[in-house]
């Protein structure tokens, strides 16, 4: 493999994804490890949720070829531009698949393991194949794989079927929605060239900005359970009360001004949010 084509096999993992989804991961694990931190079980774990969701996102990358030659954000990506060949991809996919599957199975448990494969299985049969070309709600079948890391994080660190295991899987299910739906309305015309039925496109962007709304409220509150049933301290009460009142202020004034650099800026708050959820569940436990 020439070097210079490294960096393409680095991007069609889709490293901001992949970073994502390794945040959310280590947060809940260090909530379940309350300080006594099993540093073998956190890096096996984490490697293999590495190579699981790198993975993933290469079949992805292969499944959307004719998607991504449609829209400016994406065609420059190295299997459209023929960097990478399909075969090689596919290959490539397998291997970190099949890797980071043994590496959950083996050295953690079979039960990660099966949460592990449902959110692979979620992602790429049924959101990327199946109701990504078909429905306008098909962000809330991908939602449910990206909900996996943070649960497996809990479970693979305390061995628990709670509450509080449920609620992560509902927080984080909650904020991709509203994170996704705002992408849509400001890269809209990258949507409509592809023919992606999106829902700003499919119904209009009041309906959407209604349910951006709805799930940003929604997520604050199951986000404040972590406070109220005294999981968390005050300060991430505060902070995840603020931090999403402004992403909802922003969200609303960028369909007052149908501005999409207003629209652009609540994406960026919606990353913050997720990183300052992230942040308090990792280390202001109680």
């Amino acid at each position: 493999m020439k070097f210079k084509n490294i960096k393409y096999y680095f991007q069609i993992i889709k490293p901001g994804i992949v970073f994502g989804n390794l945040i959310t991961f280590s947060s809940c694990f260090l909530f379940a490890s309350k300080g006594n931190i099993n540093l073998n079980l956190f890096l096996f774990t984490f490697f293999g949720l590495f190579l699981i969701i790198s993975g993933s996102c290469v079949l992805n990358n292969i499944i959307d070829i004719k998607i991504d030659k449609n829209m400016i954000r994406t065609r420059n990506r190295a299997l459209v531009i023929k960097k990478i060949s399909i075969t090689n991809a596919y290959f490539y996919a397998f291997f970190l698949l099949f890797l980071g599957f043994f590496i959950i199975c083996y050295f953690i448990d079979f039960f990660s393991f099966f949460l592990s494969f449902l959110g692979f299985f979620v992602y790429i049969f049924l959101y990327s194949i199946y109701f990504k070309k078909k429905s306008i709600f098909s962000i809330f079948i991908g939602s449910i794989s990206g909900s996996m890391p943070p649960i497996i994080g809990y479970y693979s660190a305390c061995k628990k079927l709670d509450f509080v295991f449920l609620l992560f899987f509902i927080i984080f299910f909650l904020w991709q929605i509203p994170h996704f739906y705002i992408i849509s309305i400001f890269r809209i015309k990258d949507y409509e060239n592809a023919k992606i039925p999106i829902l700003p496109l499919k119904k209009d962007i009041f309906f959407t900005v209604c349910i951006i709304s709805l799930c940003i409220f929604f997520f604050t509150i199951f986000s404040d359970f972590l406070y109220l049933y005294n999981f968390l301290g005050k300060k991430f009460f505060i902070f995840s009360i603020l931090v999403n009142f402004f992403w909802l202020f922003f969200t609303l004034l960028g369909y007052f001004y149908k501005s999409n650099k207003i629209f652009y800026f609540s994406f960026l708050i919606s990353i913050f949010s997720n990183f300052i959820t992230s942040f308090f569940i990792a280390f202001d436990y109680i």
